[in-house]
């Protein structure tokens, strides 16, 4: 079968969950046999730790990174959707998904539709994100054979857009077991110049839907009762960084909050081994995917009930919160107050992280719903 992936970009740090979700299918459903490649925009790729293979991505040339804008390629578009037995479109506010679905309906190709946590106007370019969904997003949605919900609660979301329950399945997001178990630790530790205090984890986009402020402002209250623990964040930079800086420095807080900036693939898996607890204090988030990363390590996690993942609490994987300073500041109480449990937890979560999100097995999910739809639209 021949599947395309539509994603903006591939750059794990803009791209965030999305580029690793697309990388990730796409190297899963290849290894099934399926013939499968990515439709995205010509910047910042991660394929030396992705495991796909250059040949599988078709790149449009980028005038505009603020807005995703491609250089006119109707044509180039037209050819590679018209190849194509299935269109996977992710994310959502996107030029390029438009410009596909367009193709799609003129081809009249089948396509699956996956917003990942993307339907919900919140932060910037309100307006024209409304604009959007009127002119065509509303449409991409409501037309799609299926739509795809990577957590239980985003299916109410795509359905508050008029689909059918019916068209909505359920495929939560995965991660691929690490090959290797050397500890890299020492490695994340030595790049970032980190002190050999414990480690409380943040990763994420420096934004105001991912909670990092939220974290901040707890952390600094209760720090002075844990001296022997550091707060790493890490993230790229989107508009947050200055004003942390000048909170942590107006608190005296520069030897135990440190800013990193963006960690890439190559000592991710340190900065996860080096944690004694990862927080995800988003206030919006579709399935947060750093939440896998970390379980498959055994790292205990403390979340918001915002992140679709309560699960983690259900399991006794770590502990999950409002999104405020006040719960963040109670979960990280009672998680460090009881120390000798988290590496418990952490194991804990490691095992329901196998046990259900392995992308072997996401994959066959994603290639059973793609031939039960090219089946009945070759009827």
């Amino acid at each position: 079968m021949k599947i395309l992936n539509v994603n903006n970009t591939l750059d794990t740090e803009l791209g965030g969950g999305t580029a690793e979700r697309t990388y990730q299918m796409t190297r899963w459903l290849t290894e099934l046999g399926q013939d499968c490649k990515i439709l995205s925009l010509d910047f910042g790729s991660d394929l030396e730790y992705q495991h796909v293979d250059k040949k599988n991505i078709i790149a449009l040339k980028c005038i505009n990174k603020r807005f995703y804008i491609s250089a006119p390629s109707f044509y180039k578009v037209f050819d590679v959707v018209k190849k194509s037995d299935v269109i996977h479109i992710m994310s959502h506010w996107s030029l390029l998904n438009a410009l596909v679905y367009v193709n799609a309906r003129i081809n009249k190709k089948p396509y699956v539709f996956c917003p990942a946590g993307a339907l919900i106007i919140y932060g910037r370019s309100k307006l024209l994100k409304k604009i959007y969904n009127i002119i065509i997003g509303k449409r991409i949605i409501f037309n799609a054979s299926h739509c795809i919900a990577i957590s239980k609660e985003e299916m109410d979301v795509i359905n508050n857009f008029g689909v059918n329950r019916s068209k909505i399945m359920h495929i939560p997001n995965g991660i691929s077991p690490y090959a290797s178990e050397i500890n890299e630790e020492e490695k994340f530790r030595n790049k970032y110049d980190l002190p050999k205090k414990k480690i409380i984890l943040f990763v994420g986009r420096l934004n105001k839907i991912k909670g990092v402020d939220i974290l901040l402002n707890a952390f600094s209250n209760i720090s002075f009762k844990f001296p022997e623990y550091q707060l790493v964040i890490a993230g790229p930079d989107e508009g947050m960084a200055n004003w942390m800086r000048g909170k942590i420095k107006e608190n005296n807080l520069g030897e135990c909050i440190k800013l990193v900036g963006y960690v890439g693939p190559e000592y991710k898996i340190g900065a996860y081994q080096s944690a004694a607890l990862l927080v995800v204090p988003s206030r919006q988030e579709a399935m947060s995917i750093v939440v896998l990363e970390a379980g498959i390590l055994a790292k205990p996690v403390l979340l918001t009930n915002r992140c679709g993942f309560d699960a983690v609490q259900n399991v006794n994987g770590g502990k999950v919160v409002e999104p405020t300073v006040k719960g963040i500041e109670e979960g990280l109480l009672h998680l460090l107050a009881n120390e000798s449990k988290l590496m418990n937890m952490g194991l804990n979560l490691k095992s329901y992280v196998e046990k259900h999100y392995l992308w072997n097995n996401i994959a066959k999910m994603h290639l059973e719903l793609f031939n039960q739809i090219t089946d009945k639209n070759n009827i």
